[in-house]
């Protein structure tokens, strides 16, 4: 066990697994597969074996199954694994709705009561200034910090920048001993991302509802190919192998669904004027490559593989 990565992140039967979080404590050497599941017939539209944990994969999988539905807008729903606010902002951006699960935020020891935490304040987005329960306005100087954080493996941090609010009424304030435990006054912080993440979390709250279907589309698979075929480990080792007998198994499920959805004279209909389209194309791009003399050789070619398709 030796190299460049720590000790317990890497094995010597496979050397590009990692040390993953299955469940709470629970960490398996193995990989992990990010798939991204339509709502209306639990098709996989996109996949990715990977050996990274689910941080930062919420923005390139979302944008993944909204290029393969060539749609404008998209609902996407995840658990808190992927609660992260760049993520969550970079999918903003692209016209991707978001409906993550997100941690309830962590009791905060520099505030000793629950009346002063930090919702019970308001935020002015035009003055960019706090209002703490009180009515004491909080404002900040304007500078920009930069801070990190780091996800569950340790490893990877993210970046990100905040600014600060306060005011010197908190010297003076009768309920400064409820509302924080700094000598020189309550310390508000905002981040970068804190109106895409606020905006996400609103969307949790008003639809509960749209969120718990989470399971039943993206778990269907998995049920299907785990428990149903007994699928529950893969027999190749590397990345790009494991990438490669993934894809095979999510392709005999998407075949297997669409039989249940079409009928098998439906999907074989389907399959062959597909398979016309794929020659069809092919030959068009092909030819405009072609000299005269070996466009002959193409099109015998090509009419032996039509023959063959047909």
């Amino acid at each position: 066990m030796t190299g460049r990565y720590p000790p317990q992140r890497r094995t010597v039967t496979d050397a590009e697994s990692r040390a993953l979080i299955l469940h709470r404590n629970i960490v398996e050497v193995s990989y992990n597969t990010q798939t991204a599941v339509d709502s209306r017939h639990n098709l996989i539209l996109h996949y990715q074996a990977t050996n990274k944990n689910d941080f930062k994969a919420l923005f390139p999988v979302a944008l993944a199954a909204k290029q393969v539905l060539g749609k404008a807008s998209i609902t996407v729903l995840a658990d808190k694994g992927y609660f992260n606010g760049q993520q969550l902002s970079q999918c903003e951006e692209q016209g991707i709705i978001t409906i993550v699960a997100f941690k309830e935020p962590r009791r905060q020891s520099a505030v000793p009561t629950a009346e002063y935490l930090i919702d019970k304040f308001s935020y002015d987005k035009e003055k960019d200034e706090y209002t703490c329960p009180r009515g004491k306005v909080l404002r900040t100087n304007g500078s920009v910090y930069k801070k990190s954080t780091v996800c569950e493996i340790r490893k990877n941090p993210t970046p990100y920048t905040v600014k600060h609010y306060k005011t010197k009424a908190c010297m003076q304030c009768e309920a400064k001993s409820l509302c924080t435990n700094n000598k020189y006054g309550r310390l508000v912080e905002r981040n970068e991302y804190t109106e895409p993440v606020g905006r996400n979390n609103q969307r949790v709250i008003k639809q509960q509802e749209v969120y718990r279907k989470r399971q039943a589309i993206v778990e269907h698979p998995f049920g299907t190919i785990k428990r149903g075929w007994g699928y529950t480990f893969t027999l190749l080792k590397g990345l790009e192998k494991v990438d490669g007998e993934m894809g095979i198994i999510f392709t005999v499920y998407n075949l297997r669904r669409a039989v249940s959805i079409l009928s098998v004279p439906k999907l074989l209909e389907l399959l062959k004027g597909w398979r016309n389209r794929c020659f069809a194309s092919f030959s068009d791009r092909i030819r405009d490559k072609l000299s005269p003399s070996a466009e002959v050789c193409f099109e015998g070619r090509e009419n032996q593989l039509q023959k063959m398709a047909a």
